[in-house]
């Protein structure tokens, strides 16, 4: 079981020099029925972001319309007022390079999926 960042430190590696060949992994986190897994994702995908943002960003709309809600959620997970720091270090850094991008996952998060995990 992932619990924190350090357990995955492999795929964060991954994530910052190639995030296309870690977006496998990152996906069978955020598919996991453990919230932590999920925010283990969430938390990749941010750091991700920090070197390889248009990478991230362009991955996280394809999952913003996945059919698995988790995955939805770890998309858009800095829209959670719950997870600020993801905001801080994440979607809110990325919105302001990428705004229409960025609106793009949120605005599909909001309306075509009603049925986001709380």
């Amino acid at each position: 079981m992932v619990n924190k960042l350090s357990d995955v430190s492999d795929i964060v590696k991954q994530t910052i020099n190639d995030p296309g060949q870690s977006f496998p992994a990152i996906m069978k986190l955020a598919t996991s029925e453990d919230w932590k897994e999920r925010e283990v994702a969430a938390t990749i995908l941010v750091e991700g972001s920090k070197k390889k943002p248009g990478d991230i960003v362009a991955e996280m709309i394809l999952w913003a319309d996945h059919a698995n809600p988790n995955v939805r959620r770890t998309a858009s997970e800095g829209r959670n007022a719950n997870t600020a720091w993801i905001i801080k270090d994440g979607l809110r850094k990325l919105k302001a390079k990428y705004p229409e991008k960025v609106e793009k996952i949120i605005t599909t998060q909001s309306v075509k999926h009603n049925n986001y995990p709380k």
